[in-house]
């Protein structure tokens, strides 16, 4: 019993000392925290960084963590925008944010970039994201005019007041990151929805200038989106018209569409944006092609004729006129091209020649209804690069696989690589003929009569007669698509299985592909199989790097890096040499490196990292000795550019306040850009429960709780003078942290017009013209000219002017009003108004009124035209046609054909023998046979003057 008493006082020994033990020394059994306030203070964030910085092929970025003073500091790099003007400097800081990178490298190779920026600063934000979007993402070189671009991108909100099934949105949260977009209604399963596009849709498909490989379409003078939506020569329809009762885009139905369709059938059938569209394309272009095949689809809907080259062209141009996102789809290698619209997803639409009909959302149609052995299908975007779009098409079992990987004599992978696929099969040569043929026809026309006499003469008719025997299409070698290898040295094709390929695979010093590459060799495929190519070049290898991977020692430094990037080449396309950012996968190397392999790094000697990581995206925490430490942030690619964005963090146990602003922050432009009036969200870490934020050092200051070892503020810029301002964050022991930010005002002053209201009719006496104005900063003045006379108007924010205009004509009148901000930009809207008097009988005159055809079926489409003038000093103003069936009285507002511009007819239009002189005109379609319509039309010009014809009529047959 004394030795089991014994054994209990030991036992109770060894608890008091395991207790006392654990109480006074917690880390021996695992505690991770510790009571010791000299040694055991919890880890805390002393410093942050983030930041987007972009890393050219080869290049590196470090981020260097201090042990001393327990800071992290980034490499110090040139800003994107160097060498750039200030001017060119505020568009790009006015632009919206997401845009701003793209749009720098843009402006620094652009040979005029001072135009772009003048039109970029006096846009408002309203047309602002869509005019930057159209500069940044056109492709290298082939910029067009800064007019151009101004044009497209107010003709998309002109367009939109005509268009019931589809309304642009416009974002703006006030951080300068504003946005526009698509909200659009469809019919599915015979209920309405409605839905947004994503933004990237919008810009790339329906904001985009570009179409294919043509330069941007302006050659009647208006650019494509305003010719084709505003103007028809006579006898073809306009497309503002087709689409101008429309509700919905689409019905979300596959079907065929017929041949030589009627407007009133295919309407009630489809009551939509994509049948009235193609309609409308059918109609206007109902030939096969000839002559020139001309690539701009303007000249194509002025021609009226073609192919499914000309067709896929005014398609496209047509469906983003009428604001539908539309892209090109293309099987070149086996000669057909087609588009696709974009409805949560993209869908095949076709028009086939010579308006025998077309197809909605059936992509089994070319490979399974027309049997077609199709190789290749490829989208095409408005920078000149490509997306793969071969499995829409062709079924899986249908379809291979093949695979490409490129290696150096270093068995290092090759990024960058051109991979080439041809196919035999037909070539259209038209246009090469035609384009020789109009070079031979240019020369003859030149030459005196006296020179070409008659054996001249002969000649050239018989040349003339063996050209137009050539054949329409040769076999051959056709490129039928194409792609770059990644950050792996890997791309791939599906490919249609029933072919035999050849594999043109280029790499370094890349131009046309019949122009050899540094390194150039060929593969072939006739299996019918999938394949996997393993590729090895005579490629100088990059510089290989000795080091030595290993873990990381844990410490008493945490260490938190969130990234993630994205990848893209720089890759000029062979058509048209436009140089296209070519998105692709690819990695970084993210390592660390303590001081002395820092060194033994930059010398390119051998060195030793820690937690080295290959990656697109990474998270991670790290624990780490109390040290120097560098982030290395590498990109071992050859040809691929990568954009990083991340936030790195370290915590460490401190009792030393620390503070650090962590943004706004930037690798754009030598300091923080934002526009006056913007809100900028202030961003930091500290160790301390409060901070204290000023601003330029004024009164009062700003106390700001820190949660979790965060801090913000939302700094409303409202009201702020132009200039750099200095933001300073101090803890309650004067520790602190500063940063500058460059206030700009780059945005255009707002202003409406109260009075008069537009097209008011006024008489001789005192106008009196008011309205309010606003701006970013301050309104300088308001100036208002009547017709070529100027004069200021008192007051800025509201703002008036009294004019007398009684010696002014009676007739039409403009006013002008500018608003100009303290920048010296400014902002302009107009007013119309008729300046009538007494005891005049002026008026329209309608000078005749008639139907077409003469003799109309139950199949005809009605057309009503009528030819309206006048000799009085005002206007026309609105044409209205009445329609009675002996029933009811129908009205319709006419519109103006073959205006927009005013052209003679094209030789080639089978119609260059009528008349295209303006005329207004309805299409009013199908009636059903024995329908008697009655109509008459009543114009009224600006003054509100009326004029009425007489009754006509027309019997269906």
């Amino acid at each position: 019993m004394k030795h089991l008493l014994s054994s209990e006082s030991l036992i109770q020994y060894f608890l008091v000392v395991l207790i006392t033990f654990i109480l006074v020394i917690p880390g021996a059994l695992g505690a991770s925290r510790s009571v010791n306030p000299a040694n055991t203070t919890e880890q805390k964030t002393v410093s942050k960084i983030s930041r987007e910085i972009e890393l050219p092929p080869g290049s590196d970025y470090y981020i260097r963590f201090d042990s001393q003073d327990l800071t992290l500091n980034g490499q110090t790099i040139e800003p994107a925008t160097k060498g750039l003007s200030e001017k060119i400097i505020a568009a790009i800081a006015k632009s919206p944010h997401w845009i701003q990178s793209r749009l720098t490298s843009q402006f620094q190779n652009l040979s005029d970039p001072g135009s772009y920026a003048d039109v970029l600063l006096n846009a408002s934000t309203r047309y602002a994201d869509e005019i930057a979007f159209s500069i940044a993402a056109c492709p290298g070189g082939r910029v067009p005019s800064a007019t151009l671009l101004k044009e497209n991108a107010e003709s998309l909100y002109e367009h939109d007041q005509w268009i019931a099934y589809a309304d642009i949105i416009d974002y703006d949260d006030g951080t300068g990151n504003y946005y526009s977009t698509l909200r659009y209604r469809v019919l599915e399963n015979g209920r309405e929805r409605q839905f947004e596009l994503p933004p990237d849709i919008y810009y790339w498909y329906v904001v985009h200038p570009e179409i294919t490989t043509e330069d941007t379409d302006a050659v009647y003078g208006p650019l494509w989106r305003n010719y084709l939506f505003e103007h028809n020569d006579l006898g073809y329809p306009l497309l503002k018209e087709k689409i101008s009762t429309i509700q919905y885009l689409w019905d979300c139905t596959s079907y065929a569409q017929p041949g030589y369709r009627l407007w009133t059938t295919s309407i009630a059938q489809h009551p939509t944006a994509i049948e009235a569209v193609s309609y409308w394309i059918g109609k206007t272009v109902p030939y096969p092609a000839m002559g020139d095949r001309p690539g701009q689809s303007s000249i194509v809907a002025h021609e009226h004729n073609g192919w499914c080259g000309e067709l896929q062209k005014i398609a496209i141009a047509a469906q983003r006129a009428a604001l539908i996102p539309s892209v090109s789809a293309s099987n070149v290698g086996e000669d057909h091209v087609w588009r696709e619209f974009y409805e949560r997803g993209w869908h095949e639409n076709d028009n086939w020649w010579s308006d025998t009909g077309g197809a909605v959302n059936q992509p089994d149609v070319y490979a399974y209804g027309w049997r077609k052995n199709m190789s290749a299908i490829y989208q095409w975007r408005g920078d000149g690069t490509i997306r793969q779009d071969t499995a829409y098409y062709i079924h899986p079992e249908d379809r291979i696989t093949v695979s490409f990987e490129v290696k150096d004599l270093h068995l290092q992978p090759v990024d960058g690589a051109r991979i080439i696929v041809l196919v035999k099969g037909p070539k259209d040569i038209t246009y090469y003929t035609n384009l020789l043929w109009g070079n031979i026809q240019k020369i003859w026309d030149a030459l005196p009569a006296l020179v070409k006499g008659t054996l001249l003469t002969t000649v050239f008719e018989r040349a003339k007669e063996r050209f137009n025997q050539l054949p329409d299409s040769i076999n051959g070698v056709t490129i039928t698509t194409w792609n770059y290898t990644d950050s792996d040295g890997r791309c791939s094709f599906e490919l249609g299985k029933n072919l035999e390929y050849i594999f043109f695979i280029q790499q370094g010093n890349l131009k046309k592909p019949w122009q050899l590459a540094r390194h150039n060799t060929i593969r072939t495929l006739n299996t019918h199989t999938d394949k996997d190519f393993k590729i090895l070049l005579p490629a100088a290898a990059n510089k290989l790097q000795r080091r030595t991977a290993q873990e990381m020692p844990s410490g008493l430094c945490q260490f938190d890096l969130s990234l993630t990037s994205s990848t893209y080449q720089l890759q000029q396309h062979f058509i048209n040499d436009g140089i296209g950012r070519h998105e692709t996968m690819g990695t970084i190397e993210c390592f660390f490196v303590d001081q002395e392999n820092f060194q033994r790094y930059k010398d390119g000697k051998s060195y030793t990292c820690y937690h080295f990581l290959e990656t697109r995206n990474t998270s991670f925490s790290l624990s780490a000795p109390k040290q120097n430490w560098y982030l290395i942030l590498r990109n071992p690619n050859r040809q691929t550019s990568v954009v990083v964005d991340f936030s790195f963090d370290v915590a460490v146990q401190s009792t030393a306040e620390h503070v650090t602003i962590v943004t706004p922050d930037t690798s754009l432009f030598e300091t923080p850009i934002s526009n006056i009036g913007d809100t900028i969200l202030l961003t930091g870490v500290a160790t301390t429960t409060l901070v204290t934020l000023t601003v330029d050092q004024q009164t009062p200051t700003i106390d700001l709780a820190v949660v979790n070892g965060v801090w913000s503020y939302a700094w409303d810029t409202s009201g702020e003078l132009p200039g750099l301002h200095r933001i300073i964050v101090t803890t309650p022991d004067s520790t602190s942290d500063e940063r500058s930010i460059l206030l700009l005002d780059a945005l255009p002053p707002s202003l409406s017009i109260n009075t008069p209201v537009e097209g008011t009719i006024l008489k001789h006496g005192i106008l009196t013209i008011s309205g309010h104005s606003s701006d970013n900063r301050a309104v300088d003045h308001v100036e208002i000219t009547l017709d070529t006379l100027t004069k200021r108007a008192s007051g800025t924010t509201t703002w008036n002017l009294s004019w007398d205009i009684t010696g002014l004509p009676l007739g039409d009148h403009i006013l002008s009003v500018k608003a100009v901000d303290t920048q010296g930009l400014v902002s302009i809207q107009t007013r119309s108004f008729a300046l009538n008097g007494s005891g005049n009988c002026w008026g329209p005159q309608i000078q005749a009124i008639a139907h077409s055809p003469a003799t109309p079926t139950n199949t005809s489409n009605m057309v009503i035209y009528a030819d309206v003038a006048t000799t009085a000093p005002f206007a026309l103003n609105t044409i209205i046609l009445y329609c009675n069936n002996g029933t009811a009285t129908m009205s319709y507002e006419m519109y103006q054909y073959g205006q927009y511009p005013i052209q003679s007819r094209h030789e080639e239009d089978p119609l260059k023998n009528q008349s295209n002189t303006p005329v207004f005109g309805v299409e009013l379609g199908q009636f059903p046979t024995g329908q008697t319509i009655s109509y008459w039309v009543v114009a009224v010009d600006t003054a509100q003057n009326t004029q009425q014809s007489d009754v006509h009529s027309f019997t269906i047959l």
